[in-house]
């Protein structure tokens, strides 16, 4: 609650401790201590026309700086039993680095295929999340010409493709939460999904570029990808 006609103050909304690891290079191990840290101030003042004003800083050390940093700050005010009342929300996210290993196809993504086969589709998504990408989802007819490009190249029949119909039968939805019909791609093989056995209950992409079902446990190929809107647009 504010009373006097200007405030300031000053919040600190994150601090990351310091973090010591292990380095190898050309077989030579050394303990190296590197301070990693990140400060995201905010200061908030009403000025003398009464106009609140909303001012951030943020301040990240880090030997792996990302690509991307992005703070979404939102911010109201009212007027509650003769108080004013002030309230601030912010989040921020940074993106994970782009992996070495991936390749970049301009306009659409960053992709890798992994073609040694996983045993169960939640090994594809784990895989995919530990390198800084996703299990690849088709958002478009270009990014399906991309995948199957990469499965003819290859000769590979299908991959996993991060969507899945596990809560509710016939509902796809992708790894992400949102409907699979949203994403900007839902054109099946012709006879897909049929959910064969009644086990088919994950997503896969297909040699001829278009989706289907498979078991959600069977060994796979699969495609992690790494999007550009996680990218530098200057890159």
């Amino acid at each position: 609650m504010f009373y006097p006609q200007r405030v300031i103050f000053i919040l600190t909304i994150l601090t990351l401790a310091h973090h010591s690891f292990q380095a190898a290079e050309k077989g030579c191990s050394d303990s190296i201590s590197r301070r990693r840290y990140l400060h995201f101030y905010i200061t908030v003042k009403k000025n003398d026309t009464g106009h609140w004003l909303t001012d951030y800083s943020v301040e990240k050390s880090s030997p792996d700086f990302p690509r991307q940093l992005r703070v979404d700050v939102k911010r109201s005010s009212r007027h509650e039993l003769g108080n004013e009342v002030f309230q601030i929300k912010g989040r921020l996210s940074e993106s994970p680095l782009i992996p070495n290993d991936y390749h970049l196809y301009p306009g659409i993504g960053y992709y890798k295929l992994h073609t040694n086969k996983v045993p169960k589709f939640d090994d594809a998504v784990e895989m995919c999340r530990g390198e800084g990408g996703h299990l690849a989802i088709a958002n478009s007819k270009e990014e399906a010409s991309v995948f199957k490009s990469l499965l003819n190249a290859h000769k590979i029949h299908a991959v996993y493709s991060g969507f899945h119909d596990r809560i509710q039968e016939g509902q796809f939805m992708t790894i992400f939460g949102t409907p699979l019909n949203a994403t900007g791609f839902y054109t099946f093989y012709p006879g897909q999904p049929d959910d064969h056995g009644g086990n088919e209950d994950c997503g896969c992409f297909r040699e001829e570029g278009l989706l289907c079902d498979l078991p959600c446990i069977r060994a796979t190929e699969f495609i992690c990808e790494y999007d550009l809107t996680w990218a530098d647009d200057k890159q």
